[in-house]
This record gives structure tokens, sequence and C-alpha cells, in this order.
């Protein structure tokens, strides 16, 4: 299960917060993406210079500014729409509102359009901060399809704001071999502190799914649907949802502190059941800092002036810093598919072994916490990431899965 070294940082940074989730008391389910954080350090670094440059291309594992450039075609090239029916939905959107006496640099203003296809605005954050916080949460609530809203506050904004930098994703894909509903039951799922709640769970049976496994925990991969193609076509991106499930019920932490994705092969497998909760999870974090956890801290440095490749000049009393990275994520699991958003804001097979006779079938019943992500295979981007530990947290605002608004019937 290889990974691109661009897109393996912010999962990093995004498995910290998920270990430091599960070791505070509240223990709630986490949802986060790391492909988003990595579209809008991307667009810091286009504007950064000096050792602040530096920091950040080591952050995101690029040896060069240049190579800025190719990891933005690659997350470009990554949403690029497919015509084929029932082919996922992707959606990838940046956005910079930015104060309108800044003397914005031109070669940055050429990056940003051009190369990240940023949507730009010029505006006036001293007398106009209320209706910049509107407009922004409404391009984040447009942009995800109307499950992200209010990523920003009004407090967020103040007379000290020039700009403001937003990245939005959206993702909707089918299962390739789908749950039926009629068989969909309640099931116990096992907590972490030691009880138990009655939840939903997917019931399918006889199915091929790719399985890996360790000492620690086993690993199912269950691919989204690439549409039908013409077999002239090829069909160059591969979305799948990776369930990863502790061996004990209690093994999640264990299992984050040890994971290592290079080094899990997988086999095509004929499992004898699968069991898989649904889950709706919602979840805001600040990411400031899970980045200077990974060593990432002149951005936030107020007496760092290296924030120059943005503007022309800036005089040593408007230097400027990142003073909030604020994501906002969602992700909804049922027996169709799977649809998920996420906004960020600045205030990231191996082949089947032939067999000649049939192995032992295996069951996967993920009764207990496990980690989960989206993964799009063939760059090894990862769309989102999250654990599940208590199911039943949001099931009370859970839509049945009739009402949800599905492209594909």
């Amino acid at each position: 299960m290889s990974t691109n070294s661009t897109m393996n940082f912010s999962f990093k940074v995004e498995k910290h917060v998920l270990q430091e989730e599960l070791k505070s008391n509240n223990r709630k389910n986490v949802v986060c993406s790391p492909l988003s954080i990595n579209a809008v350090l991307n667009i810091l670094a286009v504007g950064a210079k000096g050792q602040l440059l530096q920091q950040l291309l080591e952050l995101v594992e690029i040896s060069s500014f240049e190579e800025l450039g190719v990891n933005a075609s690659t997350l470009d090239n990554l949403v690029q729409q497919s015509n084929h029916v029932d082919a996922p939905s992707v959606s990838f959107a940046n956005a910079l509102w930015i104060h309108h006496q800044l003397p914005l640099n031109a070669v940055f203003r050429r990056t940003i359009n051009d190369v990240h296809n940023a949507e730009t605005w010029l505006v006036d954050f001293e007398n106009q901060g209320v209706q910049l916080v509107c407009d922004a949460n409404q391009w984040a609530e447009r942009k995800t399809n109307g499950l992200i809203k209010h990523i920003l506050c009004e407090d967020d904004v103040n007379k000290r704001t020039k700009f403001l930098i937003a990245n939005a994703l959206y993702f909707k894909g089918i299962w390739e071999q789908q749950f039926h509903e009629r068989i969909t039951k309640d099931m116990d799922f096992h907590l972490l502190n030691g009880s138990k709640v009655d939840v939903s769970f997917m019931h399918g049976y006889n199915l091929w799914f790719d399985y890996g496994s360790s000492e620690n925990y086993q690993v199912i991969k269950m691919r989204y649907k690439n549409g039908n193609s013409n077999m002239d076509v090829e069909i160059n991106k591969q979305f799948s949802m990776y369930i990863f499930l502790p061996q004990e019920n209690n093994g999640l932490l264990n299992l984050l502190e040890t994971i290592d994705l290079d080094k899990i092969n997988f086999t095509r497998t004929k499992f004898g059941k699968v069991f898989i909760p649904k889950f709706k999870v919602k979840y805001k974090q600040e990411l400031i800092e899970p980045l200077k956890n990974q060593g990432l801290t002149l951005p936030f440095d107020k007496e760092c002036n290296e924030f120059y490749g943005m503007v022309d000049f800036v005089d040593d009393d408007k230097r400027l810093y990142v003073e909030k990275i604020t994501q906002k994520c969602f992700i909804e699991v049922s027996e169709k598919g799977t649809e998920a958003a996420a906004a960020t804001v600045v205030i990231m097979c191996v082949p089947v072994s032939l067999q000649h006779h049939e192995p032992p079938k295996i069951d996967f019943v993920a009764d207990h916490p496990f980690m989960y992500m989206i993964r799009e295979d063939i760059s090894g981007a990862i769309l989102f990431v999250g654990t599940l530990v208590d199911p039943s947290e949001d099931r009370s605002s859970c839509l049945p899965s009739e009402n949800l608004l599905w492209m594909y019937e």
C-alpha cells in the first residue's frame, strides 16, 4: 500500500489529531482531510521565502519550489470529473480573500490563479468583516454540496486580518459491492470503556474484497465504482475505503501508534461475512498545534517576516503570519456508499497470488472502535481519515438512507 510522500505528510499530521483525541477524556469520533490540508499549505508555500519556505517544503516532503506546481497538478488531476456512469463525484476548490490595500505580488497572483485554480476577491476586512464571514461560509457550503456550514464565525475576522485562504473538498461514491438495506440490522458495538451500544450494521455475505493483516489488526479495502467504462478508455483513478480493525477491542490507540501504510500488502479474499456499522460523523479541529508537532513553526511566528512572496513589500508593523487554521469535516457511510466533505481555512494492490484451492473464508466484524480512510489508490492521496469509537454518537441526527440525496439510484 505505497503512499505518495507529498500526500503522506498530512496523514502524519492527522494521525496526531486522532491519537490526541483518543487520549482525551472526550474520545469523540473523528474525521479529517489530509488532502485539504495539503492544498492550503501548498498555497502558503507559494507565498513563502527563505527559511519559512524551506520549512514548508520539508514538511510536505518536496525538494524544490518548482515541485509545488507539480503537486498542485497532481491534486487537480485527482479530482477531474469522470464522464463514466456511476463514477464517484469529486470536487475540489481553492479561494482567497485578500485585503484590498495589500500590494499583491504579481507572480503569486498568477500562480494561485493559473496553477492552483483559486478564486480570488479583494475585500475590506476592516469595514466589511461580517459580510466577508458570510461570503466565506456560503462559498464553503456551496462547494461541499451543503455539507459544511459555518466554517468561520464573526470573531475569526478582525481589523488585523489581511488574508483568508480556503479549500473545499467533496466526495460521493457508491460501493462496487453494495450492501442490501433489507438485511441491515442492529448489533452491539463495543466501546473503549468496555460498555456496548446498539447500532445498525450493514451485513454482507460471501463477498470478495482486498484484505490485509498484521499482528495487531485486520484491514479491508472496499472499492467505489469507477463507472461503466468503454474498454478503449483508460481509467486512471480508483477510490477505495479502508477500515483498519484492531485485533483487540481497545487496540485502536496502539494501531495508530504502530501503523505503517507502506508495509501493508493486500490479497483478493472471499469473506464469509462482513459487518460494518452505518455511521455519520462531524468534526471540527484547529490545526496549528498538530502542525507544530510535525515541526512547522515559522508560519505562526509573528516575528518571521517571510511571507513576502505574497506581497511586494511588508512594513515591520504589518508582517504577515498565520493566526489560525481550522478544518471542518463530515462523512456518512451507508449501504449505498459514502458522502464526505471538508473545508479548511487559513486564519494536506498488490497482485493476487494464484491459489489452486479455495482458501478459508475470513470474517470481518467491525464491532469495536476502528480507523478508516478514503484513498485514491493510483496517486496514494488520502482524502479523508478518521476513527469511529461510538457509532451511536450522532445517531439521532442520521437520516434514513432513502432520504439521502443520492445521485445514483
